[in-house]
């Protein structure tokens, strides 16, 4: 198997150049075998590696690139045409419409496009010809990340950069009852948290980031008819008056912090508190698209539930981490109208804040076997493992 390169400079320039990046595929296999002229005997990965999300923007920008790339293998059975990504995996669906419209315009066969994504969803086009290769590699990358700190904690800006244990989850003042990584409050579904939280006195038993706000937010997308959801609206300006909240890094005055890479976490957020609300990166796009917040809390030990995807929180269950069923009513990651799912969770999240403190750490206490399960099961997984695997897979398409 060869990696196909459209340029002499390949190492520099990758395929793709104005929408693309070198990529692990490259590093890992791509430049120990590369070729410069397509032909019809090898086995051909023409890989490009998006920059970005994979979403309908790539194709409609780059038209007539991708116009003379589908004719150039459309009589080349033997070249894979393949578009990944390791880090971004929400909202396709457009982007794999553009391609299946291209692949029947140019008669392309059956899976010699393929599509390498952490959306789990996207496996579903396979039934279109479009071979897809989804692994958690997101996932991967923050375990590979997190084995440099699973043993010893480091100092940042006077914070602890480590993993939380069982005991010390046990033996560490509670100083508040929810945590909850809010990076992008510009999406409605989080705003709606938020909101949920001040409207039932709760949001100063919370650590709850706030790092970015959308001045042009539309509020009438707050209407609702759901019980949890009703009258959210009259707390927006308070909502504005808590102004930015930094928990990991700190936006907008440092950017490029130290804290805003994966591999880290602040050891104290997860010691200080009882529960973590997982507000993740997709909510309506049935992307399944996992990010580091959801597996963060594998990491330490900590108690959470996901408001993500319909069916998020059995996507962890299929990884082989076990659910908390019986502290947690999961009746609600399985509704497909999002407003419903969303009035659901925070039903749930309310019932489980009645519970207590003392009940909380009761149920941790008869949970430990199981917490300390899924913490190891967390670090059975790896990112250069699943580049390997990935190869592999393209070696037998």
């Amino acid at each position: 198997m060869k990696f196909y390169y459209e340029n002499l400079d390949y190492k520099s320039v990758p395929n793709g150049k104005d929408f693309c990046h070198i990529s692990n595929l490259d590093w890992n296999y791509g430049f120990q075998n590369p070729i410069l002229e397509l032909n019809d005997e090898d086995l051909i990965i023409w890989n490009l590696s998006v920059m970005g999300e994979m979403n309908s923007n790539v194709i409609d920008y780059n038209r007539s690139y991708f116009l003379n790339l589908f004719d150039k293998i459309k009589d080349k059975p033997n070249v894979k045409l393949v578009f990944s990504n390791f880090h971004e995996g929400t909202n396709q669906n457009p982007f794999f419409s553009r391609l299946i419209l291209l692949k029947d315009k140019f008669n392309i066969p059956d899976e010699q496009i393929v599509v390498i994504t952490n959306n789990k969803y996207s496996e579903l086009f396979s039934k279109n010809g479009i071979k897809v290769i989804h692994k958690p590699y997101l996932f991967g990358f923050l375990v590979d990340h997190y084995k440099e700190i699973q043993n010893t904690s480091i100092k940042h800006n006077g914070n602890e950069i480590g993993l939380l244990y069982v005991n010390e989850y046990l033996n560490s003042r509670k100083k508040k009852f929810f945590l909850s990584y809010n990076k992008n409050t510009t999406k409605t579904f989080r705003i709606q948290l938020i909101l949920w939280l001040i409207k039932n006195e709760l949001i100063d038993d919370s650590y709850v980031s706030i790092l970015i706000k959308n001045d042009n937010f539309n509020i009438k997308e707050l209407e609702s008819k759901e019980v949890e959801l009703i009258d959210l609206a009259e707390y927006y300006s308070k909502f504005n008056k808590l102004g930015f909240n930094v928990l990991d890094w700190d936006y907008p005055n440092i950017k490029n912090d130290v804290f805003s890479n994966l591999k880290y976490t602040t050891k104290s957020h997860y010691s200080e508190t009882y529960f973590n609300i997982i507000t993740e990166t997709s909510f309506e796009n049935n992307s399944l698209n996992l990010t580091e917040k959801s597996f963060k809390a594998l990491a330490n030990c900590h108690p959470f539930l996901i408001i993500g995807d319909c069916k998020s929180n059995e996507y962890l269950r299929t990884l082989g981490f076990e659910p908390y069923n019986d502290l947690i009513d999961y009746e609600f990651d399985s509704i497909v109208d999002n407003q419903k799912r969303l009035n659901n969770v925070l039903g749930e999240i309310r019932k489980i804040h009645l519970k207590g403190e003392k009940y909380i750490l009761s149920w941790y206490k008869n949970n430990i076997e199981k917490i300390k399960k899924n913490r190891n099961r967390f670090f059975e997984f790896s990112f250069s493992e699943m580049i390997d695997e990935t190869i592999k897979d393209l070696k037998q398409l």
